[in-house]
């Protein structure tokens, strides 16, 4: 809603700029819960399961997938600005993109590479590599946004 308001009201740099502010939240925000996840990893473990096999893999994926969530976050931000644009098919590629493109891909390669442990860095790394190029997306959006504005001006 927020940038919809201010988009609707031409006024783009604020709107772009709350989008970027909830872009980096995401990041530190998701950054913090990785750090106190980390101490926490095994305990968690251990309260779902009593198996060390099982115990071992939740483990493994407590220490490296939530480390790629704050940037799953920002594909989500970008959707979300992207249908306030009225750029509802947009959206919907990068939803599918974050999906179809990067996580899953990335996922399967890993498993091929290093079994379980490399599906859950595949995740990550997919995970990862959507929220930069989704980032970086952005950026290009509020650029053209901004030319078109003052063109129109």
């Amino acid at each position: 809603p927020f940038m919809a308001q201010n988009l609707g009201a031409k006024n783009p740099q604020r709107a772009f700029s709350g989008l970027f502010l909830s872009m980096r939240f995401a990041v530190v925000f998701q950054g913090f819960i990785f750090l106190m996840m980390v101490p926490l990893s095994i305990p968690l473990a251990a309260l779902f399961s009593q198996e060390e096999t099982v115990k071992n893999l939740l483990w493994h994926y407590l220490l490296v997938v939530p480390f790629s969530y704050g940037f799953q976050g920002i594909v989500m931000m970008l959707v979300s600005g992207l249908n306030a644009m009225h750029k509802p098919l947009r959206a919907f590629q990068w939803s599918f993109m974050r999906l179809f493109v990067f996580t899953l891909p990335a996922a399967w390669v890993g498993s091929q590479v290093y079994s379980i442990e490399g599906l859950f860095i595949g995740i990550a790394l997919g995970n990862t590599l959507g929220g930069l190029l989704g980032y970086m997306f952005a950026l290009r959006e509020r650029k053209l946004t901004l030319i078109e504005q003052n063109s129109a001006s």
